[in-house]
Order: structure tokens, then sequence, then C-alpha cells
């Protein structure tokens, strides 16, 4: 079962770069595939997944470790992380433009998949917390 959810996209657009919409999306389908990936090359099996951006969820079942689910949440964490350093950029921006999703960018690319890993990541840690 595939559900998107189009709040949760458009709010993590806006989270992360208002001024770059359709960076956001192209970031958003890496962070996804990501997560696919790491759910078939652990052979687990895939019951759903919600598409939300940010605060996306995936469904799966028959895995044979118990922490092969916490490698599958951060992985759509760690390749938006990775790929902002190999398309690089960010450490040539200014520090207060990096927080800003309204700020104009010369790496737009690089900055989004970075605020993209940091919020993602974030919201896995508050899920665990409450």
């Amino acid at each position: 079962m595939l559900a998107i959810d189009v709040i949760g996209i458009i709010f993590t657009i806006i989270i992360t770069g208002i001024r770059y919409p359709h960076y956001v999306i192209l970031a958003i389908v890496i962070h996804h595939f990501a997560q696919l990936l790491t759910v078939f090359l652990l052979h687990g099996t895939l019951n759903g997944v919600v598409a939300a951006g940010a605060f996306n969820s995936v469904i799966v079942s028959e895995l044979s470790h118990k922490y092969y689910k916490l490698f599958i949440l951060f992985s759509g964490s760690l390749s938006s992380y990775l790929t902002s350093r190999i398309i690089g950029g960010v450490e040539f921006e200014p520090t207060p433009l990096l927080v800003r999703p309204w700020a104009k960018l010369r790496y737009p690319f690089a900055v989004i998949n970075l605020r993209l890993a940091i919020v993602s990541f974030l919201l896995i840690l508050a899920s665990f917390i409450y």
C-alpha cells in the first residue's frame, strides 16, 4: 500500500526550502528511494509506505534482526546527508543561510538535502522519545 500525504510534503517544503520546491521534491524522492532500497537489501517484506516528506513511514515485516528496522528508519536521513556531502557546496554557504528556508542559496540542492537529513533525523529521534 502506498499513501501520499500531500500535507506532510507541503510542510516539508515549507521547513526545508520554500524558495526551491522542485529541489525539495527531488530530495524527498532520494530519501524515500533509499529507505525502500534498504528494505529490499535487508530482505524485508514491505507492507506499506506513507510518503510524507520528512514525516514518512515505512511498514516492514519479516526482518531477520530486530535492529534492521532502526537501520531502515535512519537510511533516508543518511542518504540525504551523503547526497549533500557528495554534491558539496554547503561549506561555501554562510551559516545563517543554512537555517533559513527562504534564503537564496548558491548550492541549493546540497543545502536542502542537509536540511532534510537533519529534520528527518530529529523527527525519528522525537518518535523514540515520545
